[in-house]
């Protein structure tokens, strides 16, 4: 699943975000049956995993969101603008 922004980020007003996710599984499953006579028997082993993928992007787009002048000023999101 993806969520993307707009073909221009800019256009977004006060932020831009765009995500991608991604799930892969991936297994094994080995059996092994013995039949002698009147007796049976199976063994088994099955192993998975699933790996999970993110991707987060953010980005400041209104210039006067996190301005430094301001008294709502956040030196955090600094780097963002």
């Amino acid at each position: 699943m993806k969520y993307l922004s707009s073909p221009n980020p800019f256009s977004d007003q006060t932020i831009t975000f765009g995500e991608s996710r991604r799930l892969n599984n991936v297994g094994v499953k080995a059996d092994l049956s013995y039949v002698k006579g009147k007796h049976n028997a199976k063994f088994g082993v099955q192993i998975a995993h699933t790996f999970l993928t993110e991707g987060f992007q953010f980005g400041i787009t209104d210039p006067d969101f996190n301005d430094p002048a301001s008294a709502d000023f956040r030196p955090g999101l600094l780097p963002l603008t």
